[in-house]
């Protein structure tokens, strides 16, 4: 009996050092799955946090736009890397994507996706107190629209450092016009939005 008891007695006494791999193992497996679970739910939204209906993803770089409405992967990619930046190199990368990016086949896209969100154009300056909405759905006019039927596209400003950070600004806001103009012709577009062609200066 008490051979038995000694050897169950050293058998658990070996039992850490059995466990030392044992357990790198298993937590290391434990790790794997964390990652990969928070990967997946990160790229459920776009490679960043979620955020409030509309508005960009958290984790985006200051004036930069929600650009997930974009369904050419590689486009959208050099439109985050690019974005919300005063360096020249990256005003030309954005520069390119946009040549790229057909508004047409895009709206075609997000509406084949269920998708209906209009792109829109935050104003510079802060919303004034009575009024939290300061973005525009350029290139359309609605009967009435709330902050999740749009996605803001772009961060417009007066404050602009170079030509070709203009310039960007200036193709990205034809592109939202451009955009919202097809899309609210898309079969399934939301009636009740009562959407047309065309700018409205209070939007």
């Amino acid at each position: 009996m008490g051979k038995r008891f000694l050897d169950k007695t050293s058998q658990y006494g070996r039992e850490p050092d059995l466990c030392g791999s044992k357990c790198i193992i298993k937590g290391t497996v434990l790790l794997a799955e964390i990652l990969s679970i928070a990967m997946l739910l990160m790229s459920s939204s776009g490679g960043v946090m979620a955020s409030p209906e509309g508005m960009p993803p958290i984790g985006v770089r200051p004036g930069c736009g929600d650009y997930r409405i974009v369904s050419n992967r590689s486009i959208r990619d050099q439109l985050e890397k690019h974005c919300g930046t005063s360096n020249e190199n990256d005003h030309i990368e954005l520069l390119a994507a946009l040549k790229h990016l057909d508004p047409s086949k895009e709206a075609l896209a997000s509406a084949q996706r269920g998708d209906f969100r209009l792109a829109a154009i935050v104003r510079g300056g802060p919303p004034a107190p009575d009024n939290e909405r300061n973005w525009i759905a350029a290139g359309v006019t609605c009967g009435s629209l709330e902050q999740m039927n749009v996605v803001v596209f772009v961060f417009a400003t007066d404050a602009l450092g170079s030509r070709s950070q203009a310039e960007v600004q200036r193709r990205m806001s034809r592109y939202v016009v451009a955009y919202n103009s097809e899309l609210i012709t898309q079969p399934g577009f939301p009636e009740q939005l009562h959407c047309h062609s065309g700018n409205h200066p209070q939007q």
